[in-house]
C-alpha cells in the first residue's frame, strides 16, 4: 500500500558535524525570503553536514572514529527553521559525524572507510537515546569512516 504525504506533513532532518540536529518541516524550509534563509545556527568549529528527508522511524548516524548511534526520530524534537538544535550524537577529541540516514531495523548498513567496506547488521546494534556516543561499528580495525554507502 501507497500513502501519499503531502509536502506541508513532510519533514526534514537538520544535522551538522558535531552532532547537533532537529526536525523541521518540508514546507517551513521551503518557504522564501527575500534575504534567504538560515536553516541552523552553527556553534564555532561546526558545520552543516546534511538535510535527510524523513522516510522510516530509525535514525542513524555515525562518526569518523567508526561510532553507530541508532534512535528513534520520535528522540529528535520539532524546531524552528534556523535553530540550533539539540545534541543528537556525542562526539569527542576530535571526531565528527560523517553520515546519517533514517533505515528499517531489520536492514544492513554498508559503511565505506578508508580500508574498504564492512557490512553490519543495524539489529546488533543498541538504540540508544539522543547526546550518547553510540555502539563501535565492528570490533576489528577499521579505517576512517567516510560515509554510509545503502542510504
Amino acid at each position: 500500500m501507497i500513502v501519499k504525504t503531502s509536502q506541508s506533513e513532510m519533514q526534514v532532518l537538520m544535522l551538522s558535524r558535531l552532532g547537533l540536529g532537529y526536525l523541521s518541516s518540508l514546507n517551513d524550509m521551503l518557504s522564501s525570503k527575500k534575504n534567504g534563509r538560515r536553516i541552523m545556527k552553527l556553534k564555532d568549529g561546526d558545520s552543516f553536514l546534511k538535510a535527510v528527508l524523513v522516510a522510516k522511524s530509525l535514525l542513524v548516524m555515525v562518526s569518523r572514529a567508526g561510532f553507530c548511534l541508532c534512535l528513534y526520530k520520535d528522540e529528535v524534537p520539532v524546531l524552528g527553521t534556523g535553530s540550533k538544535g539539540v545534541q543528537l550524537m556525542k562526539v569527542t577529541g576530535g571526531d565528527e559525524v560523517v553520515d546519517a540516514g533514517f533505515k528499517d531495523r531489520k536492514n544492513s548498513l554498508k559503511i565505506l572507510h578508508s580500508k574498504g567496506e564492512l557490512n553490519v547488521a543495524l539489529s546488533s546494534f543498541t538504540i540508544g537515546k539522543r547526546a550518547i556516543k553510540g555502539d563501535k561499528l565492528s570490533q576489528k580495525k577499521i579505517g576512517e569512516v567516510e560515509r554510509i554507502i545503502n542510504g
